[in-house]
């Protein structure tokens, strides 16, 4: 998504050094801040998911208490990962 993203941004740039239609140059702009939103949001969401599952690897728990809060912690960060492609 990123790579998409990132051509299309570079499309823009060498389209607008060309005379072409001021409203297909307008669309080609919306879309590539449509796609740039997204890799933002994309990247916002799944960053917490990655931190839980990097440091859910990393630790081991042997207390209920802290086992039930690691587990309402994924709950919350799977949830959120899950959203984004809802």
């Amino acid at each position: 998504m990123i790579t998409f993203s990132l051509l299309a941004f570079i499309k823009i740039r060498t389209l607008a050094s060309r005379l072409i239609n001021i409203v297909r140059l307008s669309r080609d702009r919306q879309l590539t801040a449509m796609a740039l939103s997204q890799v933002a949001f994309t990247v916002f969401v799944s960053l917490p998911y990655t931190i839980f599952n990097i440091y859910d690897l990393n630790t081991v728990t042997t207390n209920q208490d802290e086992y039930a809060r690691l587990q309402l912690i994924g709950t919350v960060t799977v949830l959120l990962y899950y959203e984004n492609f809802a």
